[in-house]
């Protein structure tokens, strides 16, 4: 199904929020951009992959602008919106400076290369084969 209804995410939220469990979205989605988390209802998001948008005409017209302008079109028009938009989903869940959350990010690009300078100052990239045992300490305590 390509896109749920309003009542249908409504639905599924009012779920979520009782329920405390696992809510998966697509970044660039309703559920990754458009909802804002609060509380500690969110407290690890998980970025599987670059969420890189499909090749079209007006990309491949921004990789060759960019190009032209910084000699970095790919960059400009792949990378940097696609780390953005992962951000944004792992921002969901940080709405005000006392929310903590664990952000993962499964991919090996965010911890180098132009990914790398995308991520905010202060980002501690890992890169682990045991992602857990690096936010373990962050979990103690909480209950669902």
């Amino acid at each position: 199904k390509p896109e749920m209804s309003s009542s249908e995410t409504e639905a599924m939220m009012m779920q979520f929020r009782e329920s405390r469990g696992v809510l998966f979205a697509v970044a660039g989605g309703k559920l990754a951009e458009g909802v804002d988390y609060c509380n500690g209802e969110i407290r690890c998001a998980v970025v599987v992959g670059l969420p890189i948008e499909h090749k079209s005409l007006e990309q491949e017209a921004l990789i060759e602008y960019y190009d032209r302008l910084f000699g970095r079109g790919w960059d400009y028009a792949v990378i940097f919106p696609a780390v953005n938009k992962a951000l944004q989903a792992t921002g969901r869940g940080i709405r005000k400076e006392s929310d903590k959350m664990v952000a993962v990010f499964m991919d090996r690009r965010y911890g180098s290369g132009s990914c790398r300078k995308c991520l905010p100052r202060g980002f501690e990239a890992v890169q682990s084969t045991e992602p857990w045992l690096h936010f373990k300490a962050f979990f103690e305590g909480f209950t669902c």
